[in-house]
C-alpha cells in the first residue's frame, strides 16, 4: 500500500498565489486562508454519427481551466482578499494566479500561472463557524497587464533556482 502513494503529498502542502506586482516583476503573495481548492481542467466534446455505424464518435474541443476555493475571511487588513474582491467587482480586471506543488520560491516547485477573472464571490456567515467566501476564477481574456506577452496563456513552470 505504501508503494501506491510514494511521492504523493497532501493538499495543505500545495500553494496558491496571486500576483500583487506586474507580469515582468511578479510579487507572488500566497493565498494562505484557503481550503478545498479545486483546479478543474476540462475539454469540451461534440458527438457525431457515421452512416452505417452503431457507434457514436467524439471530437475533442478546447479546454476550460478554472480555480475554485473557500477563503476564510478575517476582519483586519488583508491584501489578498482585497485584490480578489476588487477583481470581482471590476468587470475589466483580471488577476494573475499561480498554483504549485510547494512554495513557489523552492527549487523544483512546479505549477502554472496565468490570467484569471473572478466570477464568483459568495460570502457565507454560519452562526457558529468562520465566515467564508466561496470564490471561483476562470481563465481570462480580459485586460492584460501592460508588460504581459501579447498572447498571454496559462504557462507551466518549474522553479530552477532560489528566488
Amino acid at each position: 500500500m505504501a508503494d501506491e502513494i510514494t511521492g504523493a503529498y497532501p493538499g495543505h502542502l500545495a500553494c496558491e498565489y496571486v500576483n500583487l506586482g506586474t507580469y515582468e516583476t511578479p510579487v507572488f503573495t500566497r493565498i494562505k486562508r484557503v481550503e478545498d481548492v479545486d483546479l478543474p481542467d476540462e475539454r469540451g466534446t461534440s458527438e457525431f454519427r457515421i452512416k452505417g455505424s452503431d457507434f457514436t464518435r467524439t471530437i475533442r474541443g478546447v479546454r476550460t481551466k478554472g480555480v475554485a476555493f473557500k477563503y476564510r475571511k478575517k476582519r483586519s487588513e488583508d491584501l489578498v482578499f482585497n485584490e480578489l474582491k476588487e477583481a470581482y467587482e471590476d468587470p475589466n480586471k483580471c488577476i494573475e494566479y499561480a498554483a504549485c506543488d510547494r512554495p513557489i520560491a523552492d527549487v523544483g516547485a512546479a505549477g502554472f500561472r496565468g490570467p484569471f477573472v473572478v466570477t464568483k464571490f459568495n460570502e457565507t456567515r454560519p452562526f457558529e463557524s468562520v465566515v467564508e467566501v466561496d470564490i471561483e476564477l476562470k481563465f481570462a481574456d480580459a485586460d492584460h497587464p501592460v508588460d504581459a506577452p501579447e498572447a498571454w496563456e496559462i504557462e507551466p513552470f518549474v522553479t530552477e533556482a532560489e528566488v
